[in-house]
C-alpha cells in the first residue's frame, strides 16, 4: 500500500519500482487484508460495499467468493439481491 518508502532497496511490482506508480491508482489496485479483520455493524453487503462503493452485485457475490466467505453466508441463509445500489445510496447519506 506504500504507507512507508523503504530506506535501502527497492520494492518492485511487475519489474517495476513501486515509487513509479502514482500512489492512487496504486492502492486502488491493491487491498489490504489486516490480521484481526474489522467487521462493520451492518450487513456482509454493505461491509463489501465499504471497500467498493460503486460494486455490483455481481462484484460483490465474486468477492465474497474469492474471501472463501460463501459457506458462512449460505449458512445463514443471506441471500443477494438487487439492492446493492439503493444500499450505496444510503451509506452516503448516512
Amino acid at each position: 500500500m506504500r504507507f512507508y518508502d523503504v530506506d535501502f532497496g527497492e520494492v518492485l511490482v511487475d519489474d517495476v519500482n513501486i515509487k513509479e506508480y502514482d500512489l492512487h491508482s496504486l492502492r486502488q489496485g491493491i487491498s489490504m487484508v489486516m490480521q484481526e479483520p474489522i467487521i462493520f455493524n451492518y450487513s456482509i453487503l454493505e461491509n463489501v460495499l465499504y471497500g467498493k462503493t460503486d460494486a455490483t452485485n455481481d462484484e460483490v457475490k465474486q468477492a465474497c467468493e474469492l474471501a472463501n466467505c460463501m459457506e458462512f453466508i449460505d449458512s445463514k441463509d443471506l441471500k443477494f439481491d438487487d439492492s446493492a445500489q439503493g444500499l450505496i445510496g444510503e451509506m452516503k447519506s448516512n
